[in-house]
């Protein structure tokens, strides 16, 4: 009768296989030679070429997931893609390499821009990622404080600005006072703010000084005219002594006299005052 048999071939040798056929006590026997078919040698040697691939293909993921470079994930991606057939394990691999890099590009860019939305945007990527986060979650740490300096020395330098400005336009002691106090609140210093208020405390000084000297000048006129008028008055005191009589005059007494006319302390008065006092002529003196 007919019957097949099937033989498993490993590589692309031809092998000698022995048939034997026994029926009662009939027997036979026939070698058969087989030999490879070229789309099977077609198959070996791309079998091959796939086990040489996947090598490959281990190595260099192997060499992204330690050090996590575009390069490095490129070269991988390519290699995988190379592949005959489809993988999961390895794509599943190279997306959790591309979402790290993802995340490592976001994170670069916020360290460099210091930015709050940046930064917000790679938190963002960190909290949705499926893998290790702890590496990142640690540069996230960091640079919210970064962030947050630089925030902070943003909002002293406008608010040490807006204080140099107002001295500025009104040069007072109040207002000088609170800019240097801006400007000492500084992390660090700020050459430019800090000159500004040197001038706004020298325009304060020479106002000052102007102030000074002119209040002198005005004190120097103001003692002049009255020592002029004390003069006038004087001059006029002396005229009006001049003119008038003089007279002797006690406390107690009640006329007035030429000179020392009995006992009593006596002194000298003009006849006005002896008169606005009520005082009389002494009939001795007169």
């Amino acid at each position: 009768g007919s019957f097949s048999y099937t033989v498993h071939l490993n590589d692309a040798t031809e092998q000698q296989v022995v048939v034997k056929a026994a029926l009662n006590d009939q027997k036979k026997e026939q070698e058969v030679l087989i030999k490879p078919s070229k789309e099977f040698v077609a198959y070996l040697e791309a079998e091959k070429a796939e086990k040489e691939l996947i090598k490959q293909v281990e190595t260099a993921l192997a060499l992204a997931e330690s050090k996590p470079t575009q390069k490095n994930y490129d070269e991988a991606a390519t290699l995988v893609h190379s592949l005959s057939k489809t993988y999961d394990d390895y794509d599943q691999r190279l997306a959790v390499l591309q979402d790290h890099l993802q995340i490592a590009s976001a994170l670069e860019k916020a360290e460099q821009s210091l930015s709050r939305t940046d930064l917000e945007a790679a938190a963002k990527l960190v909290a949705a990622t499926s893998s290790t986060k702890t590496e990142f979650e640690d540069r996230l740490a960091s640079l919210q404080t970064k962030v947050e300096e630089k925030e902070t020395q943003a909002k002293l330098q406008a608010q040490a600005t807006k204080a140099v400005e107002k001295a500025e336009a009104e040069p007072t002691e109040a207002n000088l006072a609170s800019a240097t106090s801006a400007i000492a609140k500084l992390p660090s210093a700020d050459e430019g703010l800090t000159q500004r208020a040197e001038a706004v405390r020298q325009s304060i000084r020479e106002e000052q000084e102007r102030q000074l000297a002119k209040a002198e000048q005005e004190r120097q006129a103001a003692a002049a005219a009255e020592q002029q008028a004390n003069q006038a008055s004087q001059s006029n005191q002396t005229t009006s002594n001049q003119a008038e009589e003089y007279v002797m005059i006690t406390r107690t007494g009640k006329k007035y006299h030429t000179h020392k006319c009995g006992n009593g302390t006596y002194f000298p008065a003009t006849l006005s005052e002896a008169l606005s006092k009520g005082l009389t002529p002494c009939e001795k003196c007169y």
